[in-house]
């Protein structure tokens, strides 16, 4: 189960490391249009950032978890 888990979260951040790259161009120059509706494209990149270090701690811990 925690093997599952891991290997979901590992794909999680491959796409939030592709979504957030602060040049305008990868993928968040696609989504700037949507994301200027809601959000502002720095506050974009504050909460994808957040969640990028949120799911590198969870996985971390279940990979430490799963060792044992």
């Amino acid at each position: 189960m925690i093997n599952i888990t891991v290997l979901l979260i590992s794909l999680l951040l491959i796409a939030i490391i592709l979504i957030q790259n602060p040049k305008d161009t990868g993928l968040i120059k696609e989504l700037r249009y949507y994301t200027t509706k809601f959000i502002s494209i720095k506050d974009t990149n504050n909460i994808l950032d957040t969640i990028t270090w949120i799911l590198i701690l969870l996985m971390m811990i279940l990979v430490i978890l799963g060792n044992k």
